[in-house]
């Protein structure tokens, strides 16, 4: 297993594309700037706490806690590099960052009507108004402030000044249009355990 204290790591992000899934290589390089092997880790093993990853010269690289905290912010950097080049959401552009929903969309974004209509095609509504649509099946279940969990959904508003433009509500309860769901994502709560783990 090779060590990275001796070595100069430089991380390279590829977002999900077709087949291929989300990654981040790892560089390796000697203190004088050689290159010596690549480590190819997917999104998916980091965010379920793997941090042994094979190289390209046979070898493995396991991440220390530090070097596992840097490379889980490297990810959520690119991620918001990735979410952060609409203004307005659209199709086409959550299709090509190759990002879910959940990590594309955050509460108060502008989408276009292409994205409600495709949620819509691809799971029927539970609500279907001209001025709010909710996706079909339940996003979580919340508390709604007396005690009893409700289930949650998907929520858009229509934007009536703005044509052809919704805004994502974010996770709400049945025909309500406020966000029911301030949980961090995978990401950030496998970064704040990282943190946890060394005591920062």
């Amino acid at each position: 297993m090779k060590s990275l204290a001796s070595l100069n790591p430089k991380l390279i992000y590829y977002h999900a594309s077709g087949d291929l899934p989300e990654t981040v290589e790892m560089e390796l390089r000697d203190a004088s700037g050689r290159y010596v092997t690549t480590a190819v880790m997917q999104a998916q093993l980091l965010l379920s706490d793997v941090r042994v990853f094979p190289c390209g010269d046979g070898d493995d690289v396991k991440l220390d806690p530090l070097q596992y905290i840097a490379v889980l912010d490297f990810l959520e950097k690119s991620r918001e590099r990735l979410r952060s080049k609409e203004t307005v959401k659209t199709l086409s552009g959550w299709r090509s960052s190759g990002l879910n929903f959940e990590d594309y969309f955050s509460p108060g974004d502008k989408v276009t009507g292409d994205v409600v209509d495709d949620l819509v095609n691809a799971l029927p509504p539970t609500l279907l108004w001209s001025s709010c649509t909710q996706i079909g099946e339940p996003f979580s279940h919340e508390n709604n402030g007396t005690g009893q969990y409700l289930p949650t959904y998907v929520t858009f508003s229509r934007i009536p000044e703005e044509d052809g433009l919704w805004k994502f509500c974010g996770y709400c309860f049945k025909s309500i249009t406020r966000n029911a769901v301030e949980h961090p994502s995978r990401l950030e709560l496998r970064a704040m355990d990282a943190r946890k783990e060394i005591g920062i």
